[in-house]
């Protein structure tokens, strides 16, 4: 009895069979499914000189892949000191600094993305 539920198990298993979509789908469906509303992301950065911490939070928000921002903020010892916004839109730069100050500037050719390649 043992031996005919295992030759079926085996029979079963055998037949099993599973449909792979073409690539062309899987790339569309991607596509469509990729996320193009605004997005949030938090990230801490460590810079060290031998024995030296230096620790930042990077806020970065991006809205649809036309524009984003840079909040910077100081962990730890830094954390009241240091505070900067950086704002890429319309092809510029707008920064302002913990004094206060202003800045606009064209952005460098080394931050804008290869040809061919969007955000959203």
């Amino acid at each position: 009895m043992k031996s005919i539920s295992l030759i079926l198990a085996f029979l079963f298993v055998g037949t099993a069979q599973a449909y792979i979509p073409p690539t062309r789908m899987i790339i569309e469906r991607t596509a469509e499914n990729a996320g193009s509303g605004s997005y949030t992301i938090e990230q801490e950065v460590q810079f060290s000189n031998g024995t030296d911490v230096l620790t930042l939070r990077e806020t970065w928000e991006i809205d649809r892949g036309q524009a984003m921002k840079v909040t910077i903020s100081g962990v730890r010892d830094l954390k009241d000191k240091l505070r900067a916004q950086v704002l890429y839109a319309g092809g510029q730069k707008w920064s302002l600094s913990t004094s206060g100050k202003r800045e606009s500037s064209k952005i460098p050719m080394d931050f804008t993305e290869r040809l061919f390649h969007w955000r959203d």
